[in-house]
């Protein structure tokens, strides 16, 4: 097999990669919260051919010794956009926005922890007592206060959510507090992994210490708590650019058009070369 369809078989199967995260990006424009991804690429192999001897030596002729060959390449890594969506009123009391770099965490069915952006929460009667409910994401997952617990609440309470997470409940027989939402700082994004449901969860091997940082942990006077705030009543909205990622598409479905043909030429020349008689 020669090298042209060595390169071009490799790059066809790092562009299809490209072009299935695009899509993915598009596909979730308006899915509330979401990060774009974006993706890296490096060479799968290269190697130096060394010029046919008296190649470099002709008149008039500067041709180095030996030249670059490479065998296309491949997708390297994977990375998120945690840049700002932007915010959107609903005036819905359980819609909460995120502004700054924070996510909410949540408890996946099994008891893991995870977090998310996507703050279109739900009030959720407990079936064992009717008078009690519970905070979830849209999709079920239970939203966590600070001590780890699920946020409980009277069926019948008004919920009120502070900028900084607190959370209070006003009902027949007054105003309460009841604790304050889980909020985690990255410091890392690298070390987290998109998962089902628009949820993060933590990278193998990542200690979570590393990767986030609880805003209730963090000194009063640290920098980080003054960047970070929830506003209730709203949604952030997608961080995709459409515009950009519709660009990019572009851009890659021609060099996925380019890589084919070159394929196409070098199976032809094979074919040719198979075909000769002496």
């Amino acid at each position: 097999m020669n090298n042209s369809m060595i390169s071009s078989m490799v790059s066809l199967n790092a562009l299809q990669q490209r072009l299935d995260l695009l899509a993915d990006n598009v596909a979730n424009i308006n899915t509330v919260g979401y990060k774009s991804k974006d993706s890296s690429f490096e060479d799968t192999l290269t190697r130096v051919q060394q010029q046919k001897e008296g190649m470099s030596d002709l008149t008039g002729r500067s041709t180095p010794s030996g030249y670059t060959v490479g065998f296309g390449s491949k997708m390297s890594g994977l990375s998120l956009d945690f840049s700002q969506g932007s915010i959107q009123d609903t005036g819905l009391s359980t819609d909460l926005a995120i502004q700054g770099n924070a996510l909410f965490r949540v408890s996946t069915p099994d008891g893991q922890a995870a977090w998310t952006r996507e703050g279109d929460f739900q009030i959720q009667p407990d079936p064992a007592d009717p008078e009690q409910a519970a905070l979830v994401t849209s999709q079920g997952y239970s939203v966590l206060d600070t001590n780890g617990q699920l946020v409980t609440f009277p069926a019948d309470a008004k919920l009120q959510v502070g900028s900084d997470g607190s959370l209070t409940v006003t009902d027949s027989t007054g105003t309460y507090s009841y604790g304050k939402l889980q909020l985690d700082y990255v410091n890392r994004p690298e070390g987290l992994v998109e998962l089902n449901d628009n949820l993060y969860g933590l990278v193998s091997g990542a200690v979570q210490t590393d990767v986030l940082t609880s805003l209730d942990s963090m000194a009063a006077g640290d920098s980080r708590l003054n960047t970070v705030s929830v506003r209730q009543g709203a949604l952030e909205q997608s961080n995709v650019d459409l515009s950009k990622e519709m660009t990019d598409m572009m851009q890659v479905q021609r060099a996925y058009q380019l890589s084919a043909r070159a394929l196409t030429s070098s199976e032809a020349m094979m074919n040719m070369a198979n075909h000769l008689r002496g």
